[in-house]
């Protein structure tokens, strides 16, 4: 399974969580490493863009593609077996993906995006065993397109 992941090209190579563990996300507490990806590269641009406060053009991005190793295991999350304001609980969210974490049996969890909840994101487990399983096809630079900061 191919997933992609937008970030500052300082910080592309960098699978372990890093940032998520430092800020927390929608899925994971501060304190808890997590690799947000997503199944495709619009979604993925969405999801980076509603974290950039300011104009992306003072730093420059990347575009990561990653390839789970379809013999590693994960768990899929749907919409429907959400409850009905998932989008609006973070802690909610925050407590499914600690429980995820901690357990440390997957290597990954597909969930929905709140952004457009008809696609999905993939969460990694940097600290899971089988993260070697994870392999880098391709950085590249990705530059936003100016008409979203008009």
């Amino acid at each position: 399974m191919k997933v992609y992941r937008i970030a500052k090209t300082k910080f592309i190579s960098d699978l372990t969580g890093a940032g998520a563990k430092q800020y927390g996300g929608r899925w994971n507490e501060v304190d808890s490493a997590m690799l947000y990806t997503s199944a495709n590269v619009s979604l993925c641009i969405l999801e980076c863009l509603v974290h950039i406060i300011k104009s992306p053009y003072k730093e420059s991005y990347s575009l990561l593609t990653l390839e789970i190793s379809d013999k590693s295991k994960g768990k899929k999350i749907s919409s429907k077996s959400l409850k009905k304001d998932w989008m609006h609980d973070e802690f909610y969210t925050k407590t499914i993906g600690e429980y995820f974490l901690k357990d440390n049996e997957l290597l990954f969890m597909e969930v929905p995006s709140c952004i457009v909840p008809h696609e999905k994101n993939i969460l990694i487990n940097p600290l899971h065993i089988k993260k070697t399983t994870c392999k880098i096809l391709k950085a590249e630079e990705f530059i936003f397109d100016k008409r979203f900061f008009n």
